[in-house]
């Protein structure tokens, strides 16, 4: 840990950190597509989501925008995953979790 941050750099980490929860808590339960989609993207790009006893690779395409559409009453999006075991492909609905994080929910 450095011990020369200065006092005012300090409080302005302090108050970055602070920002981030403060938007985190505001957007907890936030199910709109773009926003489930981005923490999609932040959280779970090149990492592997779990769904039950799947464990699922998420497959952006290079056209971001083609890679997520709108779920059912324009809540969550459905993203196309890959199996880590079988590498079958499938569509799967995903929503925000309810702490700023984002969950697989079903199989379309």
């Amino acid at each position: 840990m450095r011990d020369d941050i200065s006092p005012k750099e300090m409080d302005r980490l302090v108050d970055l950190a602070q920002e981030d929860t403060d938007y985190a808590m505001q957007n907890a339960r936030n199910n709109e597509p773009n926003y489930v989609a981005s923490r999609l993207l932040a959280l779970h790009s090149g990492h592997r989501i779990k769904f039950g006893e799947q464990h699922l690779m998420l497959i952006v395409k290079k056209n971001l925008s083609k890679s997520f559409e709108s779920g059912p009453n324009n809540q969550g999006v459905i993203a196309e995953f890959e199996d880590f075991h079988t590498m079958t492909k499938d569509k799967y609905l995903v929503e925000t979790n309810g702490h700023n994080g984002v969950q697989v929910t079903r199989k379309i």
